[in-house]
């Protein structure tokens, strides 16, 4: 591998392109050429913009915050992004991506600068996972790019799940309340609340379950069971209608 014919402090090439001691004291910046890793190690190629018409590197791996068999964080570097590199016992034939660097070019994603509250992880297309440490203020939230958000917040006491326009929404209230929330936003049949599953739903309520609405059926394409062990009480308004090819009443 060749870095071009130049010197590094401390080591490294001499101005007559041989290799003097092939090391280098301290890191140099980086930019990623290559992130597509043809043997799945998470590494990536490098240039050191000291002169044009540089070499890249070979395959350099990437420091990572937690790193073992299938387990760990994975963050690989963009091309193009601007990183520190360190060197094996300052061998320039192995580098070491140890961080990423922000530039003029390359902004910060937005927080809060005058408070330093917000902590975040931010995905090139903007997915964010955003932790605010505002005191009672705080929360956590998971956004997508689109604005899907999910909510944890402290002071409120409540886990939200809400849609981007924030019309459709679960909300799950904390403490001795026990009480969900699920709301559906829409004008006329467009507002539809839906619970689905390929075996039992249960609702089990200590005293009571309500259901109201200017409309309920019930249907089954089997039998329909209707059983209470006290007084079954039914009343209406208006008229009355049961059907059936046989009708029978105990």
């Amino acid at each position: 591998m060749s870095f071009g014919d130049f010197d590094f402090l401390g080591g490294g090439f001499s101005s007559s392109g041989q290799a003097s001691s092939n090391r280098i004291s301290g890191v140099l910046v980086g930019v990623v050429t290559d992130n597509k890793d043809p043997e799945n190690l998470a590494r990536v190629k490098l240039k050191f913009p000291i002169r044009e018409g540089e070499e890249v590197t070979d395959w350099a791996r990437v420091a990572s915050l937690m790193a073992g068999s299938d387990r760990g964080s994975l963050f690989i570097p963009e091309v193009g992004d601007e990183v520190l590199v360190a060197f094996h016992l300052g061998d320039v034939s192995q580098p070491y991506v140890i961080g990423a660097l922000w530039n003029k070019d390359q902004a910060a994603p937005k927080g809060d600068a005058d408070k330093n509250n917000i902590r975040k992880f931010r995905s090139r297309s903007g997915h964010e996972i955003l932790f605010n440490d505002d005191g009672e203020q705080g929360n956590v939230q998971i956004l997508t790019s689109k604005g899907h958000q999910v909510l944890i917040d402290d002071k409120a006491d409540t886990i939200t799940i809400s849609d981007a326009k924030s019309k459709n929404v679960i909300e799950i209230k904390g403490g001795d309340s026990g009480k969900i929330t699920v709301t559906s936003a829409g004008s006329g049949a467009s507002a539809v609340l839906t619970l689905a599953a390929t075996g039992d739903v249960t609702l089990n309520g200590a005293k009571s379950i309500k259901v109201e609405s200017p409309q309920i059926n019930i249907e089954s394409s089997g039998m329909l069971n209707l059983k209470a062990s006290g007084n079954i009480q039914m009343e209406s308004n208006a008229m009355v209608t049961i059907k059936g090819s046989m009708v029978k009443i105990n």
